[in-house]
């Protein structure tokens, strides 16, 4: 057999039967100098890698692959090939027994009594063979006694003592048995069956099943889960994280070998969602350091805001808040380590549902026909921003994925910590006290142009202001300035700078003292301006704070939205021992990890309910302490607790599937969150077990009552009878029916005026009957999707009519809608 052939592209070693690598599909025959690959039907040698078909001909690579029997190597027959049934790919080698696009399995008669498929590579191989001819894995009866799985990277090892591949050592029996298992939808790890999270990125299992296993199991228990400091926890996952570094980096340099990430292959699906992409770059290379440019390299060398420069991917949001950590080089280092890698191996820590994830990423990086990055740098050949913005792109799927975010995600995503947003529109001196003592926190802040959802300045003219519309800034400095209240601001192009008051070459520094103006504006340039606060609040439409502190004590729990009223309520009780802020932060897919599942992105409108714990009463809800209503892939509540134990519930409603039909659908998928809670003193948080008792089981009714008892308007529509309205993200309804003797039917009548709304009745036309000296949940009018809605509506009281109910309450609804004793 011929000597494997190395991929230029990715360098992996492929066997001599493959005409196209097994990892990026580049030609066997692609021009190594120039990335371009010639059509054997016109000769034409000038065709992009992007691209599947010939530039002159359209024809297509496979087709001619599939044609010319003549380029087939010599040991292999002129049946040499085989077609998928699956996916029509007529390219397959005989020898395999799955396709190499799809992975279906041969259906051509092969004769298994003359051959033997490898369990590791799945060739098939001849009979006489004691091992296979790629992969050297023995076969099932020589391997039965000696074939162990490595704990860490999962792959199958014969008759050693360390993993062929990481070098952990054996630490199971002689004989393992061969268990199934799933892979990370996050960071693509192999896990056992038996782990309900990742290994490495501590993600949950994919499965929901899992999920809801991993759920129930944990509401059979009262035990108490005590809070953890942010860096412990950040330290424990690093443990684990390089010891998988450091076995990768060896493996590489016994081979004499680069590291190639096989989960984030340089191919054109990591750069855009679509198979060609024309719309982003025209042509792509992917190149290490040392091709893009000979000088020496570094990871990062004492960082600056200024060295971060955008590509031509639409992530300002990613780039302004890289900008702002840029000036802690403590936030940096816990991002990526700064030390160099030879093999090209990097491990970065990124914060994404809640949860931080280590992501392993390789040095590749798209580059241009002239060897340029194609998206982001930075200065002085640093690292730390490509790779960076490489591993948000893994987490995400390709590199479009980050077109267009928040600065909030941005700043999230890298550090980890709560953040706030400011109220532009709120009264001058209340934002700018918030916004000073923020920066005097050393905070970090970020802001975005554009116009205001209650703006009149709907016609400025961006542009001529030399601001970009719809673009995220970093704020580098606030500072008040003899009674002048001004900030700096950095625009991550590197360009276009404010042209208005307090701007470079504003008369206005000619009025405040020579030394001061000299310091202020030495720091100007390169896209960094100063502007008043008074001009910020015109021309910027969102900042947000970020409150990074070393000292966080935080704990991070799995939940799932209710699909509809049957299921339990899930309720935590939190324990405050010192009087202290919380922020509490609700996490749900958002639109990229939706698109990159393929699934779309119709986020659950999440409430926040935090109660006093009533422990001794006949409900466990005392008064409301704070809540809050969002349709947002992600949420965050501030309140001061005092010391004390409070419950903590969670719920949604735009979601539910509720009909009046007899079989309701009682077993939809669950929708998962994760509750994540940050303090300064540590706390504790115990999931509740609810008994099955009857006031339990209207707990749901009783938190939808308490919460528009609290914060709801109140009218009264008949004698006795007052319905109470809590508008926000909809609209809840509630009767109340205080007369002593007689009953009154309620009846909501919605009209065709309605926009965007769902019912929680399934219906918009409702009657109910409530009881005397009773209170019920008559409807909840939900916002479907985050845009316009529009409700409408009308009720009415009648003491002479007795329906009960209309549509009926049945088991998806009964424990939110029913009558519940004042």
């Amino acid at each position: 057999m011929d000597e494997k052939w190395v991929c230029y592209r990715c360098t992996y070693k492929n066997s001599p039967l493959n005409l196209r690598c097994m990892m990026c599909e580049t030609l066997r025959e692609t021009n190594p100098n120039t990335g371009k690959w010639k059509c054997l039907a016109c000769s034409f040698s000038g065709n992009s890698l992007c691209y599947q078909s010939c530039d002159n001909c359209g024809k297509f690579q496979d087709d001619l692959l599939a044609s010319r029997k003549d380029l087939v190597p010599n040991n292999l027959s002129k049946e040499g090939f085989w077609q998928c049934n699956a996916c029509t790919y007529h390219f397959n080698n005989s020898n395999r027994s799955t396709c190499a696009m799809c992975g279906t399995i041969n259906n051509h008669d092969v004769n298994s009594e003359k051959t033997w498929t490898c369990s590791a590579c799945t060739l098939i191989n001849p009979i006489s063979a004691k091992q296979c001819e790629v992969c050297d894995t023995p076969t099932s009866e020589e391997s039965s006694l000696s074939k162990w799985t490595c704990p860490v990277c999962t792959c199958d090892n014969f008759n050693t003592l360390t993993c062929r591949f990481c070098h952990s050592e054996k630490v199971l029996s002689n004989v393992v048995k061969m268990e199934s298992k799933w892979q990370c939808s996050e960071c693509m790890h192999l896990n056992s069956n038996s782990r309900l999270e990742c290994l490495l990125c501590k993600s949950l299992h994919n499965d929901r099943s899992k999920l809801e296993a991993a759920s129930s199991n944990v509401s059979s228990s009262d035990k108490e889960l005590k809070s953890l400091q942010t860096t412990c926890i950040m330290k424990s996952q690093e443990k684990e994280i390089l010891k998988i570094w450091k076995n990768i980096c060896l493996f590489c340099a016994e081979q004499n070998i680069c590291f190639v990430d096989d989960s984030f292959l340089p191919c054109p699906k990591s750069i855009s969602w679509l198979p060609q992409y024309p719309h982003i770059v025209e042509y792509v290379q992917w190149l290490r350091p040392s091709s893009i440019s000979s000088r020496s390299w570094t990871v990062y060398e004492n960082p600056r805001p200024d060295d971060i420069v955008q590509g031509k991917v639409g992530d300002c949001w990613l780039m302004s808040a890289l900008a702002v950590i840029a000036e802690r080089r403590e936030l940096i280092e816990n991002l990526i380590p700064s030390k160099y890698s030879k093999c090209g191996v990097y491990h970065v820590r990124l914060y994404r549902d809640g949860q931080w994830k280590m992501v392993i990423v390789d040095d590749l990086l798209p580059c241009d026909r002239n060897g340029k990055l194609i998206f982001s740098k930075a200065d002085r050949n640093q690292l730390w921003v490509p790779l960076i913005e490489k591993a948000m792109a893994k987490l995400c799927g390709c590199y479009e994925a980050l077109a267009g975010g928040t600065c909030h995600e941005a700043l999230q995503s890298l550090t980890g910590a709560p953040c706030l947003k400011i109220d532009l529109e709120s009264e001058d001196d209340e934002a700018w006290a918030y916004l000073l003592s923020s920066w005097e926190s050393r905070f970090l802040i970020a802001c975005a142009c554009g116009d205001k959802v209650n703006s009149n300045d709907t016609d400025l003219d961006y542009e001529s202001l030399g601001l970009a519309k719809n673009h995220a800034y970093s704020v580098l400095d606030v500072q008040e300035v003899e009674g002048n209240r001004l900030l700096q601001i950095r625009n991550p192009w590197k360009c276009f700078s404010w042209k208005g008051k307090w701007s470079n070459d504003s008369p206005l520094w000619d009025t405040i003292n020579p030394a001061t103006k000299h310091n202020l504006l030495a720091r100007c340039g390169d896209g960094k301006f100063w502007m008043c606060f008074k001009d910020v609040r015109r021309n910027f439409n969102n900042m947000e704070v970020c409150k990074v502190c070393p000292d966080w004590h935080e704990m991070g729990i799995q939940g799932r939205f209710l699909s509809h009223a049957n299921m339990p309520l899930k309720v935590h009780i939190l324990t405050v021992h010192k009087t202290a802020e919380f922020d509490f932060s609700i996490y749900q897919n958002d639109r990229r990890s939706c698109f990159k599942d393929g699934k779309p992105w119709l986020p659950v409108d999440i409430l926040l309910l935090v109660f006093k714990y009533n422990q001794n009463g006949k409900c466990i809800l005392g008064d409301l302490v704070v809540c809050r209503r969002k349709i947002q892939s992600h949420m965050n509540l501030t309140n001061v607790l005092e010391v004390g134990r409070y419950a903590v519930i969670c719920l949604g409603f735009n979601h539910w599937e509720v009909g009046n039909s007899t079989n309701p659908n009682l077993n939809s998928d669950p929708i998962p969150y994760r509750l994540v809670l940050h303090c300064i003193k540590a706390f504790i948080l115990r999931e509740m077990k609810l008994a099955s008792s009857y006031d339990d089981y209207f707990l749901l009714a009783d938190t939808i009552i308490k919460l528009v008892l609290t914060l709801g308007k109140k009218q009264t529509i008949a004698e006795n009878v007052q319905i109470y309205c809590f508008s926000k993200v909809g609209t809840i309804i509630m009767a109340e029916n205080n007369s002593s003797y007689t009953p009154v039917t309620v009846y909501i009548n919605g009209n065709d005026k309605s926009r965007n709304i769902v019912s929680s009745r399934g219906s918009f036309t409702t009657a109910d009957t409530v009881p005397p000296l009773h209170r019920q949940v008559i409807m909840i009018f939900t916002q479907r999707e985050n845009a316009y809605y529009r409700i409408s509506y009308n009720t009415k009281a009648d003491f002479k009519a007795n329906c009960v109910n209309y549509p009926p309450l049945g088991l998806q609804v009964k424990a939110l809608h029913s009558p519940r004793p004042i």
